[in-house]
């Protein structure tokens, strides 16, 4: 009985000291490339809105949004300034031919912006031309709580020890009586 009890206590101490786990994610978010008509300077206008419902209030720890001016085919685009819910994320000069990768970082202040679900991406032009940009991503690592996840060792250890001390105490109970 005594060595069924000290074996269940055992576990139990495994269980309680098990170390915890920190799990990261990683979500991707695209928005496809955009041509837009000959505009003015000063025209502002949507590209399109970047959702993740299942984000928390301080589940984000790093977000990057990156993309290129211009397209693949070559063509270049009039001049704009890239807006991620109001933050500049982006600026270029007119492109008359070719491509411009661009890449940001968001400031950690901003990543309440990011936690409420949604992200809508949108531009102002700067100067007389068409609109062109390719496919425009954000990046989002998140981490969750730390969770508690038992080794199988463990759980099979509790899981033999349990039927034990059982039977030890039914013999003892029988063995009086």
């Amino acid at each position: 009985m005594k060595r069924a009890f000290g074996t269940f206590l055992f576990a139990l101490v495994l269980l309680a000291v098990m170390p915890s786990t920190m799990r990261a994610d990683t979500i991707v978010s695209t928005i496809g490339p955009t041509s837009g008509p000959f505009a003015f300077p000063g025209t502002a206008f949507p590209l399109g809105i970047f959702s993740d419902p299942a984000l928390t209030p301080g589940s984000v720890t790093s977000a990057t949004i990156s993309g290129a001016f211009g397209d693949s085919q070559g063509d270049g685009t009039a001049a704009l300034d890239l807006f991620a819910d109001g933050i500049l994320v982006a600026s270029t000069p007119t492109l008359f031919s070719g491509e411009s990768s661009f890449s940001f970082n968001f400031d950690p202040t901003d990543f309440s912006l990011l936690e409420a679900g949604s992200v809508t991406l949108s531009a102002i032009q700067n100067d007389f031309g068409f609109i062109n940009l390719d496919t425009t991503t954000l990046t989002i690592t998140t981490a969750t709580s730390t969770v508690q996840v038992p080794e199988p060792s463990s759980l099979a250890l509790l899981g033999i020890t349990l039927p034990l001390l059982v039977g030890s105490m039914r013999r003892k109970l029988f063995v009086t009586a």
